[in-house]
C-alpha cells in the first residue's frame, strides 16, 4: 500500500493516481472514518466524477510518459558519460569474459577470460563475429572482449 501511494521519481505520479485517477485514501489518515455527508449523494455526481475522472487519467498519463522518457534520457546521458567503447579489427585477437565459474572452486582464483580468439567481422558497432578455436563462430558484445597483446612486442617495448 506504501508503494502504490508515493509518487515515483520517475513519472513523478503514485502508481495508484496512474491507475485510479485519483491519490489513495491510507488508514492513518484522519478522515477515514465515514461521516453521514459521504452518504448524501447529489443527483449528478456520479457523472461529474466520471467526466473529472476522464480529463484527468490521460493528462497524468501523459505526463508520466513525457517525465519517464526524460528520465531515461537522463540516465542514458550519465551512462554513455561512464561507457568506453572500444573497436576492433578484422584479424585481431581477443580475450572473452566468461562469467560461468565452476562450482567449488573460487571465483577469484578461476580464469575470467577465455581466449585468444580472432575477430572475424564486425556485425556492428558494438557487436563481433569471432572465430573459435574449434572452427567456429560466436557473436559477442564489445562488453564481454579485451584486447590481446602480442607478450614478446611489449617485453621488446619495456626494454627500449
Amino acid at each position: 500500500m506504501a508503494y502504490s501511494a508515493m509518487p515515483h521519481c520517475t513519472t513523478k505520479y503514485s502508481p495508484y493516481y496512474l491507475v485510479f485517477g485519483r491519490e489513495i485514501r491510507l488508514p492513518i489518515e484522519d478522515d477515514w472514518k465515514p461521516s453521514i455527508s459521504d452518504f448524501v449523494v447529489e443527483e449528478n455526481e456520479y457523472e461529474k466524477y466520471v467526466d473529472k475522472l476522464v480529463e484527468r487519467l490521460p493528462e497524468a498519463n501523459k505526463v508520466a510518459g513525457q517525465q519517464s522518457r526524460m528520465s531515461h534520457e537522463t540516465a542514458k546521458r550519465y551512462y554513455d558519460r561512464q561507457t568506453k567503447i572500444e573497436s576492433f579489427r578484422k584479424g585481431d585477437f581477443v580475450y572473452v569474459r566468461d562469467h560461468i565459474y565452476k562450482r567449488g572452486k573460487a571465483k577469484k582464483f578461476s580464469s575470467q577470460y577465455k581466449g585468444p580468439y580472432e575477430i572475424d567481422m564486425k556485425v556492428s558497432a558494438l557487436i563481433y563475429r569471432l572465430r573459435l578455436l574449434d572452427g567456429t563462430f560466436a557473436i559477442v558484445h564489445t562488453k564481454r572482449l579485451k584486447k590481446a597483446y602480442d607478450r614478446k612486442q611489449e617485453v621488446d617495448r619495456t626494454l627500449l
